[in-house]
């Protein structure tokens, strides 16, 4: 069972936020920050007309996490309300096991506070306590230029760009940028 125990953070405005394991009750609240930030339409991979998640779906989503050792939800919480979510899963098969992909949504009305770092840095930190988690990987848009700083500062390097590789209508193409970060290795584990 992957989990991660409540931990209290400032952000930028001096304000306090918990970071914690997301669980089932948290279905609604994650949906929403799911929802709002297709809502945006800029750097997402689905649209708003593909987006079909129900609160019921979203709940055995966030118990899949809770179930498997080498996922995980975590979620922001500021006035105890959920304004930030990241998910780690990792690969399924053997070869590719030792890593794993994340996605992250911070609410609009509390970007560049650094709800983000925070949620990624917990992220790191549990991957790092697994023993299993040798490197985190993502997908960003090309144009998601605070995005990018932000996983540049986390450590995360450029690893190969996949041109044109999203389409948010004629003509108009966004490349994607693979990004890693190298957390441990057979030989640091020994």
């Amino acid at each position: 069972m992957a989990s991660l125990s409540l931990k209290k953070v400032k952000i930028k405005n001096g304000n306090e936020v918990s970071i914690r394991s997301a669980n089932i009750e948290d279905a609604k609240a994650t949906l929403n920050i799911k929802r709002s930030s297709i809502l945006e339409e800029i750097h997402q991979l689905v649209t708003p007309s593909e987006f079909k998640t129900t609160l019921e779906s979203e709940a055995k989503w966030i118990e899949k996490h809770l179930d498997n050792p080498y996922y995980i939800a975590i979620v922001a919480i500021l006035n105890n309300e959920i304004v930030g979510l990241i998910d780690f899963s990792n690969g399924e098969n053997e070869r590719i096991s030792h890593t794993g992909d994340f996605g992250m949504s911070v609410d609009t009305s509390v970007r560049s506070l650094g709800i983000g770092t925070h949620l990624l840095q917990a992220l790191i930190d549990w991957a790092k306590s697994t023993k299993k988690i040798e490197k985190i990987n993502l997908r960003v848009h090309s144009d998601n230029e605070i995005a990018i700083g932000l996983y540049k500062k986390m450590g995360f390097d450029i690893e190969g760009v996949q041109q044109k590789d999203l389409k948010y209508g004629p003509g108009k193409y966004v490349d994607t940028i693979l990004m890693g970060k190298i957390l441990a290795t057979d030989k640091d584990l020994e």
